[in-house]
């Protein structure tokens, strides 16, 4: 009877060996983004709104560098219903660690932990990713929001190609030591996990397979205390605990004295002023918006108010990862290296541009499929109609005004 247990669990140990070995051999799979159009509508269009967002490249080696810059906008009217923690921190998403970040830097400040953001405010980032791994990843920036999780900015595909040499990550250490983060500490890491197995296969097979649980159960049932637990079952589990002990302090001992000089993790949070505000030459304000769902439109009446000295343009909405462009504008092509979604033409009622001292009514309509491909028609579906994104308007000079619409409510229509 022994003998079969003893067959049985050591059957049972190769099974569990071979299926991890399996599933790390195994091809990868992965989808073609990085979830953007899984999140709803509301925490895309009206909590945090990306712009202004370029990659270097799309295609790079093995340890060459990927460049990511933008500006990011945190809206002044956050949804109620979502509460605003007031902590955030800029990221990146990809499938796994395929690239490492070597450098995050906001409004000109490095960045190394989450940071105060406030309502209304802006902030310029850069991030540097180094590519690790070959192959095609879709790469995106995020911007993480504590009690809320990550809002998904826009992303690429990456294409890696395989470099002459393996990728090494080599950094120089505060005490003078140059190490490889690549494989630093890995041996150290994988010996005391295969210890800490290999301590509780022993444990089990104490217990589950010398000592059997039918038997004990019976013993239980007897009140038969001295030969459910025996002198020897006392001193076995006395062995393990100390082995358990002195590994635990001995280990800590041990690592004390090879690594003296030690940096707890930081937990504080940093303050980065946002940036300065631009000359605000434009004045507008949402009046009424309905969302057409057979058209796959999004309209809305703007009342707009041109406080400047030059006739200015309404050249593009952004609303999540989407914009919609005014053709009318001058020179308001789609930009090649433009990591959004093309959402179409915006088309706007009048068209002409609104003169410098003018108030003018607008009817703006945005309409493509990309409402429904990207999961943002979803907005007459939720408790809380309404939408949000960003108002680009521009005069002939070049300058920019980038007005918020944060709270606006939505009536939808069905015919």
């Amino acid at each position: 009877m022994k003998n079969n247990n003893i067959k049985g669990l050591f059957l049972t140990f190769i099974s569990i060996i071979y299926g991890v070995l399996m599933l790390i051999n195994a091809p990868p799979v992965y989808s073609s983004g990085i979830g953007e159009r899984a999140q709803e509508a509301i925490l895309r269009m009206r909590t945090a709104q990306f712009y202004d967002v370029r990659f270097s490249t799309n295609h790079l080696k093995v340890g060459e560098d990927l460049v990511v810059t933008g500006k990011v906008m945190i809206l002044p009217i956050w949804p109620h219903e979502l509460g605003f923690s007031g902590i955030g921190y800029i990221n990146f998403f990809e499938p796994g660690p395929r690239l490492v970040r070597k450098e995050t830097v906001v409004n000109g400040q490095p960045l190394f932990s989450s940071m105060i953001i406030k309502l209304g405010d802006n902030y310029e980032f850069k991030e540097v990713l180094t590519a690790r791994q070959p192959g095609n990843w879709p790469v995106g920036v995020t911007m993480n929001i504590k009690d809320i999780g990550p809002i998904v900015g826009p992303s690429i595909k990456v294409a890696i190609d395989p470099s002459n040499s393996p990728f090494t990550y080599i950094i120089k250490t505060l005490t003078g030591q140059t190490v490889n983060l690549e494989n630093y500490g890995l041996s150290r890491a994988f010996g005391w996990s295969m210890l800490w197995v290999f301590l509780g296969i022993g444990w089990l097979y104490y217990w589950l397979i010398l000592k059997p649980t039918a038997p004990r159960l019976g013993l239980a049932y007897l009140e038969k205390e001295e030969e459910l637990i025996t002198k020897k079952d006392t001193q076995f589990g006395l062995l393990f605990l100390a082995i358990v002990v002195i590994l635990v302090f001995g280990g800590a001992f041990i690592t004390s004295k090879q690594f003296p000089i030690v940096v707890p993790l930081q937990k504080t949070f940093v303050r980065i002023d946002p940036l300065a505000p631009e000359p605000a030459f434009v004045e507008a304000k949402v009046t009424k918006a309905t969302y057409n769902v057979q058209q796959r439109s999004l309209d809305f009446d703007l009342q707009v108010t041109n406080k400047g000295t030059d006739k200015v343009y309404l050249k593009r909405f952004q609303t999540a990862n989407v914009a919609f462009l005014n053709p009318s504008a001058p020179n308001n092509q789609w930009a090649s290296d433009s990591p959004e979604v093309n959402g179409g033409e915006l088309q706007i009622t009048p068209s002409e541009p609104i003169l410098a001292g003018e108030t003018k009514t607008l009817h703006v309509k945005a309409q493509g499929s990309a409402w429904e491909v990207e999961r943002l028609s979803t907005i007459y579906k939720e408790t809380a109609s309404r939408f949000g994104g960003l108002l680009f308007f521009s005069d002939t000079e070049g300058r920019r005004n980038i007005i918020a619409i944060a709270d606006q409510f939505v009536v939808p229509v069905f015919e």
